[in-house]
């Protein structure tokens, strides 16, 4: 349906860049056997429930994708609902106001609050202590649903009424019907969800294209290997999708520095700038810390094992992508794939057994030395796993102690994966995306920076970082104009005219500017200069 009214998405996004199916569906743009994409972590034998569908399509343009699928023909679709429950800070200030403490009272005993390893907040021993009974009804209140809402991007699509199914409700935030089920609940019943997510990048390069009056660029009309592009890349990573400012704009910059290619082909004289861009997209999320120094200088990590660093040469020794770490499961560790994406599930959900016990604490024996899987709720299943040391041993000809010292990394990253690890899926193509802007930076520069200012006018920092950018490169913005209650910005050859419309005046309601608008039509502009 996008496509034909002429509004576009990125080229995929997640789990479902894998689907050689969706790319031929134009569901995606990315074909998934030519860019080595992981199918099984879209789905699996062993997975009991559907895959999710995630697009990413411009903001402004959402809206009328979200209405198109509630309007089709056959389709029953609902929102899904969220519930926004209170959680500590909120229930020390509720029950202190109760308890006759002030509000600066009550901000200063949440302002104690600490974070554990585990990313929750707890209050120390000795702070609960001076107020026993208080906190008493605190942990009691914790928990509690507060408010309904609905999930910002996610929809419920089936071919049976869901109404009907599982009960749809209203919220007066939205217009269209809501489940009365959670996503955990509308997943454990496999009803396919679609995430229609809002992303700006797209939208930024279909009006450059649309400026510079060529198609939709996609990764079948993009050459990846466009030296030029890279070169631009590597002195400014301006607009680029991922890795604009700070650390990610260093380390992209690092990485496609001559040096560390170089040392990067000694090892993989096939590796593509596409992979480096994805390599660094994975490397600088929080479960790359322990080794992301060395890939940016391109180190080359030696696992000690020719197996080993086969399976992972592709990036340099290092464990950069969730699927790397299925395969590594299911290859090195006996795990089925199903059981390896179980294991995904753990740390990229950061679940917790019954115990509250991480999983992934839970799962590192095994990997290592072997056992029996555990679920959540405690229960073993049936099929022994060997382990990776008895592995290495039976397969691979390591020795004990060599089988020890390897996994040790392995689990130390698997364990980092819980606070973020990257999937190649999803790497790959929000690379395409920046590498695409680059190249649009590079030949059609006008009309990027153009379309970047009509994209983020509502951002003032960005814009601030856009107009330093176009003075760098010695273009003129011309002046503004008062003359539109709406804001749009023209490109004429090498000058970008910048016509700003009353809504751009955070002063003047909207109200104000059709009663300006129509003065001007009447010839009474003076009042208009007035303001």
């Amino acid at each position: 349906m996008a496509f034909k009214q002429n509004m576009h998405y990125g080229p995929s996004r997640g789990s479902v860049s894998g689907s050689l199916i969706a790319y031929l569906l134009r569901n995606t743009d990315v074909d998934s056997v030519k860019y080595d994409l992981n199918f099984s972590r879209f789905m699996n034998t062993e997975r009991m429930s559907l895959a999710d569908v995630d697009t990413d399509i411009y903001a402004d343009d959402r809206y009328q994708v979200r209405e198109y699928l509630f309007e089709k023909e056959g389709l029953s679709c609902c929102n899904i609902i969220t519930f926004n429950t209170i959680q500590l800070k909120g229930a020390i200030k509720d029950i202190g106001r109760a308890y006759g403490m002030s509000p600066t009272e009550t901000q200063e005993l949440s302002n104690l609050t600490q974070v554990d390893d585990n990313g929750n907040d707890y209050m120390p021993e000795d702070i609960r202590n001076k107020y026993p009974e208080m906190f008493k009804y605190i942990d009691m209140v914790i928990g509690t649903i507060t408010s309904l809402g609905r999930h910002a991007a996610g929809i419920v699509c089936s071919p049976t009424d869901v109404g009907s199914d599982f009960g749809t409700l209203s919220i007066t935030s939205d217009p269209r019907p809501v489940s009365q089920i959670d996503m955990h609940e509308i997943d454990s019943l496999n009803y396919v969800k679609l995430d229609l997510l809002g992303l700006n990048a797209v939208g930024l390069i279909d009006g450059a294209c649309k400026l510079a009056n060529i198609d939709f660029l996609t990764p079948d009309t993009v050459d990846f290997s466009d030296q030029k592009v890279i070169d631009s890349i590597s002195k400014d990573t301006t607009l680029i999708f991922q890795f604009e400012s700070g650390f990610a704009s260093e380390a992209l910059k690092q990485t496609l520095s001559k040096e560390t290619i170089a040392n990067m082909k000694k090892n993989n004289e096939n590796v593509s700038y596409l992979d480096i861009m994805a390599m660094v997209n994975g490397a600088i999320r929080p479960s790359g810390e322990s080794y992301r120094e060395a890939l940016f200088k391109g180190i080359y990590k030696d696992n000690g094992n020719d197996v080993l660093n086969k399976f992972l040469s592709p990036t340099l020794g290092y464990l950069v992508y969730q699927e790397q770490i299925i395969d590594f499961l299911h290859y090195f560790c006996d795990f089925t794939m199903g059981q390896a994406d179980i294991v995904r599930r753990h740390f990229a959900k950061k679940q917790k057994n019954k115990d509250g016990i991480p999983m992934t604490e839970i799962d590192a024996p095994i990997i290592e030395n072997g056992g029996y899987m555990e679920d959540i709720k405690g229960n073993k299943d049936t099929r022994y796993i060997k382990g990776f040391v008895t592995i290495a041993q039976e397969k691979y000809g390591m020795s004990e102690a060599d089988a020890k010292s390897a996994i040790s990394y392995f689990t130390e990253v698997i364990k980092d994966a819980s606070f973020y690890i990257f999937s190649k899926n999803h790497a790959v193509p929000y690379s395409m995306i920046g590498f695409f802007i680059g190249w649009l930076r590079y030949y059609h520069k006008i009309e990027l920076l153009t379309s970047a200012l009509n994209v983020y006018s509502s951002n003032a920092s960005k814009i601030a970082n856009i107009k330093s950018y176009i003075d760098s490169q010695g273009i003129t913005i011309n002046g503004a104009n008062l003359g539109n209650p709406k804001h749009f910005i023209l490109w004429i050859k090498k000058k970008i005219r910048y016509t700003k419309g009353l809504n751009q005046l955070h002063i003047v309601t909207v109200q104000l500017q059709m009663n300006f608008m129509s003065l001007k039509k009447g010839n009474s502009i003076h009042l208009l200069i007035c303001l």
